[in-house]
């Protein structure tokens, strides 16, 4: 992992604790799981259930 991809890391993990600090969701939720992969590994990763998780309550947010 290079210095760009530590740096996206760090500020996608930030804007998750942004997210869970202004009570727009929880920790430890779908919500939260879904959020971490979409940001770390795309869209292309998740599930079709994630999907659904992701479209119906993650990508308002977004």
């Amino acid at each position: 992992m290079d210095e760009f991809d530590n740096n996206e890391k760090l500020l996608n993990d930030q804007a998750i604790q942004l997210l869970v600090d202004l009570g727009y969701i929880e920790k430890g939720s779908a919500q939260h799981g879904v959020l971490k992969q979409y940001l770390g590994e795309g869209y292309g990763s998740l599930s079709e259930k994630q999907r659904y998780h992701f479209h119906e309550s993650v990508e308002p947010l977004l």
